[in-house]
């Protein structure tokens, strides 16, 4: 925060901006309804309340429905293309490897290539009406995702990794919509190594208990979201599952883990 490291959860300005461990995401959250989850990998999700609706600029467009007009360049120029959208909102942040993009064609999978990630051993298990995911078929539509999931797959020649964050994306949004999702990952290859003294779990706490806060979780009102939980004896110090007896402690807002 400002160019300074602490451990969630952190509360600034008098709890007016707050930052938590939401599963396995970051979330900062406002006094005015702003909503920001990263996974600390590669999936964001930002919501505010309906009454900014064509307030707003911004990668994320202007919100007032249109998809059309969200184009828009930082100056106010209507631009053209995803990519010149894309680019005229880089920042200057020293370090960052952002590069221009271009409009130029991705790569096309070959007939078999695709015939490969549209089966329901690859993207294909996304929309397979026998799958994990059928149970939030009827909430959130995974056409999208499914082609979203196959487009990235041609473009990084089949990278698994990059199916798995496909999924994760879908199941995510499924578990923010409440929808109770099967363990998907042993089927598809999607494991995730747990760090010490925790577990996988596909629907936990999205407000895990912590040193900073012990009964977080009994006063959570946000669905489950799959994550990385601490085992029985065991609680969250920072990033950590660490036994109670070595919590760190909180001075102003903040958490120090030992």
């Amino acid at each position: 925060v400002n160019a300074e490291a602490f451990n969630l959860p952190v509360s600034l300005e008098s709890g007016k901006i707050t930052l938590s461990q939401s599963g396995s995401a970051a979330l900062l959250q406002t006094d005015f309804g702003l909503r920001v989850s990263y996974d600390w990998n590669h999936y964001v999700v930002v919501s505010v309340p309906g009454i900014y609706s064509g307030s707003l600029c911004g990668l994320c467009g202007n919100f007032n429905g249109d998809g059309g007009d969200d184009f828009v360049s930082p100056n106010g120029t209507a631009l053209p293309a995803a990519s010149a959208f894309g680019n005229s909102w880089k920042t200057a942040t020293s370090g960052a490897t952002c590069r221009d993009d271009t409009d130029a064609p991705v790569p096309l999978c070959t007939e078999a290539d695709r015939r490969v990630y549209t089966s329901e051993s690859s993207c294909g298990v996304l929309t397979d009406t026998r799958g994990p995911f059928r149970q939030c078929h009827s909430v959130l539509s995974p056409i999208t995702y499914s082609e979203n999931c196959i487009f990235d797959l041609c473009a990084l020649a089949g990278m698994h990794e990059t199916l798995c964050q496909a999924i994760e994306s879908y199941v995510a949004e499924c578990q923010r919509r409440g929808v109770s999702i099967e363990d998907w990952r042993n089927a598809t290859g999607c494991e995730i190594a747990c760090p010490m003294h925790s577990h996988y779990n596909s629907c936990s706490s999205a407000c895990p208990a912590s040193c900073a806060d012990t009964t977080a979780h009994l006063r959570c009102s946000q669905p489950c979201t799959e994550s990385c939980q601490c085992d029985d004896g065991y609680i969250l110090s920072g990033s950590r599952c660490v036994a109670l007896s070595q919590c760190g402690c909180s001075f102003q807002g903040h958490y120090y883990s030992k």
